[in-house]
């Protein structure tokens, strides 16, 4: 068996894979919240645009907190459906396209021009989430993700092209767009302790091998896995989220996943769940 490193790398976050599970059967609130786009061109503006996400289609009401460079604010958010969007990529090694669940843009308007610091869903109640039983939790309560404000601070991981982006986020509302009006409130925890927002990380990385199935073929392929990890530092669930286009490379990468150890990361102090990318790198000898 061929011995091969693992390259790992962790960011917050958020498909197929050709015979490995691809389902996430973990998620910690019923929605996120995706990228918040300022709409007047400028790094700081008073009206924003974003969206909603999950890991299955469903219609999500419910609040987002944002830091902001002018402090806290909350934003309602209405019953909003999460649709199948299907997006296509250009890996290094492989072209593939995987569905996600996303919103229409959102709009949201500040009292002045702000910067956005960080976001995340503070409460959400869903309705017709066929896989997760959100529906029958009602509305539920959303603790921020592990390393909430500090996530920006880590370099990009290299992820395929995307070559069908969305561009609906970047344009405008329309003239009879609902808007809503961000409201003050205040800072939703303690951040009195040394470290009060750390990522989880792997504290020891399995061994990836180079899968025996592959070896007649001898190619080189890249898997990025999504992993699901809280706060005591237990590995809750791990899936594919880039497929390399093997199920041998996808089964190989998410076995790694699931073997390596971890330690939890935290948000105001407190212990907090997490979403993040493995990106597993697969070169014969």
């Amino acid at each position: 068996m061929k011995r091969l490193c693992i390259v790992i790398a962790c960011v917050l976050a958020l498909g197929a894979a050709c015979g490995a599970r691809a389902l996430a059967l973990t998620e910690y609130c019923p929605a996120s919240a995706g990228v918040f786009t300022a709409l007047g061109g400028g790094h700081a503006d008073t009206l924003y645009s974003y969206d909603l996400l999950a890991e299955g289609a469903r219609s999500v009401q419910g609040t987002v907190l944002v830091d902001t460079s002018s402090g806290w604010f909350k934003v309602e958010f209405p019953s909003t459906a999460l649709t199948e969007w299907k997006f296509h990529y250009q890996g290094e090694y492989v072209t593939f396209s995987r569905s996600a669940y996303e919103s229409a843009p959102l709009y949201v308007r500040f009292p002045t021009p702000v910067t956005i610091i960080s976001f995340f869903v503070s409460d959400a109640r869903s309705d017709g989430d066929q896989n997760f039983g959100w529906d029958e939790k009602g509305d539920v309560a959303c603790s921020p993700p592990a390393g909430l404000e500090t996530v920006q601070k880590f370099p990009p991981m290299p992820l395929p092209k995307v070559l069908n982006p969305r561009t609906d986020l970047a344009a405008p509302p329309a003239p009879d767009a609902s808007i809503a009006i961000a409201s003050p409130t205040t800072v939703p925890g303690s951040e009195s302790c040394s470290q009060p927002f750390t990522a989880a990380t792997v504290t020891k990385a399995a061994a990836l091998s180079y899968p025996a199935e592959e070896q007649f073929r001898s190619v080189s392929a890249i898997a990025v896995v999504k992993v699901a990890v809280n706060g005591n530092g237990t590995l809750d669930d791990a899936w594919i989220y880039y497929p390399s286009g093997s199920r041998w490379f996808d089964q190989a990468a998410i076995d790694s996943a699931r073997s390596s150890k971890y330690k939890g990361g935290t948000a105001f102090c407190e212990p907090a769940n997490g979403l993040y990318l493995f990106r597993a790198t697969f070169t014969p000898n």
